[in-house]
């Protein structure tokens, strides 16, 4: 159903000799997912700019999931005056509450039973801030004892930010994104859910 499908080959799209990338000095380029792959978003900030400047859409889907992406594309398009509009679209979930995505499949059969504590325990996370939990640190603190429980699973970060600007918070005044990376054997997952009254 679409009227044009866009795929340049990789050669068309870095040329022999490419050496300019796109970078933010920003504390979030080296935070969360940032920190687990330095370079990854300088890759991802890199691409999307020579899309944008190849192809000047007027809208820029990204899933929900990525707010990270999402806060960076942001500043991109502000900084290089692009004329695009992001728009964000909903999180795909499997029915037991996984985030669906390639990943998944390289799981081992134990290991995709046991993916989706990954969102089951941010949703226990959810129900305490809505009985009155605010403290960020007893949050994080009921998270990691919570996903520690499985000696299977390996935290890698969890953290409680503030939506806009994505700095961590010590108090969540009215909302919040809380956001938790773990591994299960070689595979990286990482979920997330908002807070609000």
């Amino acid at each position: 159903g679409v009227d044009f499908f866009f795929c340049p080959s990789y050669e068309g799209l870095y040329p022999n000799g490419s050496s300019t990338y796109v970078s933010i000095y920003t504390p979030l380029m080296n935070r969360l997912e940032g920190q687990i792959h330095p370079k990854y978003y300088q890759s991802f900030l890199t691409t999307a700019n020579l899309l944008l400047s190849c192809i000047r859409p007027q809208r820029y889907y990204i899933s929900e999931k990525d707010f990270q992406k999402k806060a960076l594309l942001s500043q991109l398009i502000r900084d290089f005056h692009y004329v695009c509009e992001i728009r964000v679209l909903p999180t795909e979930r499997e029915a037991d509450g996984l985030i669906i995505g390639s990943r998944n499949t390289l799981l081992e059969p134990e290991e995709r039973r046991l993916a989706p504590l990954l969102y089951h325990t941010l949703k226990k996370a959810e129900l305490a801030y809505q009985r009155g939990n605010i403290s960020s640190y007893k949050l994080k603190l009921l998270l990691e004892t919570e996903i520690k429980r499985y000696y299977r699973i390996q935290l890698e970060y969890v953290d409680v930010l503030e939506i806009e600007r994505l700095t961590s918070i010590e108090t969540i005044i009215e909302e919040a994104l809380i956001v938790m990376s773990i591994r299960l054997g070689s595979v990286r997952l990482s979920d997330y859910i908002y807070l609000n009254k």
